[in-house]
């Protein structure tokens, strides 16, 4: 079941999204909740997720701010430690372990 889509214009964000994220290319990520940062501006959900190489690694999927994202309905609770899921979003132009989360996906439904 698909949580939220996230949107909004990265224009009103403090720094530019684009030198960050390429929202060109997505990635999906699924696994395993080991923590989430919500703080503002920026959120951070940890995910350990198997990669290409079956190696288990840790992603960290960068959002909006806890405010922003509480207005659309994701809390804390939400995405408590062992919380199964897959996000979907821009990939990081630094490293191939984070993204942009923009959609969220509970494995519980």
């Amino acid at each position: 079941m698909t949580v939220v889509m996230l949107a909004g214009s990265n224009a009103t964000a403090h720094h530019s999204f684009a030198p960050h994220f390429d929202s060109s290319r997505k990635i999906n990520i699924s696994g395993t909740v080991t923590q989430y940062e919500a703080r503002n501006p920026h959120s951070y959900l940890h995910i350990n997720a198997v990669d290409e190489n079956g190696r288990t690694r840790e992603y960290v999927c960068e959002s909006h701010g806890v405010t922003q994202l509480s207005r659309t309905g994701i809390t804390p609770q939400l995405f408590k430690a062992g919380t199964k899921l897959t996000v979907t979003g821009p990939i990081s132009r630094h490293s191939p372990y984070m993204c942009f989360f923009e959609i969220v996906e509970l494995a519980d439904g």
